[in-house]
């Protein structure tokens, strides 16, 4: 498991966030398109960073930021 504010990307998924979205949005920063939804790949899973993620796509989901999600899963 990856701490340090990053999030599977199954977790983000039951926020509701559209699974063709996530894996959009990942590849296009793997690309170098965009800044936002760092990514990384840990043994074949991926995990995104929290605080990378647009406010606007953030407070549409109810997705917490970083600090908010360590604290309620005791990290």
């Amino acid at each position: 498991m990856l701490s340090d504010g990053f999030i599977s990307y199954e977790s983000l998924l039951s926020y509701g966030v559209p699974e063709y979205n996530v894996k959009n949005m990942c590849s296009k920063y793997r690309k170098g398109n965009t800044l936002h939804w760092e990514n990384v790949r840990v043994n074949n899973r991926v995990y995104i960073k929290l605080d990378s993620i647009p406010a606007f796509t953030r407070k549409k989901y109810n997705i917490p930021t970083s600090e908010e999600y360590e604290a309620t899963n005791n990290y």
